[in-house]
């Protein structure tokens, strides 16, 4: 089981679009859900790592997010229990 902060939001999705600027360092990630679509914006590697193999491969997944929109905790879901969003 997976817990929060009370000031986290829960973002589920999978994503639909990796972001990177025009030198090419990654900026963020767009998380589609059937209602709607979130943007969040972080420069760190292993996330980018993480995102396109999540965008490539269909993965569901979770973002924790604070007020800011700063990423607190990424959960990837695989396997036969991920599911489909909608």
């Amino acid at each position: 089981l997976v817990t929060h902060r009370p000031q986290e939001t829960r973002h589920d999705g999978k994503i639909c679009e990796v972001i990177f600027d025009c030198f090419g360092d990654f900026e963020g990630f767009i998380l589609e859900s059937c209602a709607s679509k979130e943007r969040f914006v972080t420069c760190e590697k292993a996330i980018a790592e993480i995102c396109l193999r999540a965008c490539k491969e269909r993965l569901a997944m979770t973002v924790y997010a604070d007020k800011s929109r700063k990423i607190r905790k990424l959960i990837i879901r695989c396997g036969p229990s991920a599911g489909s969003e909608c």
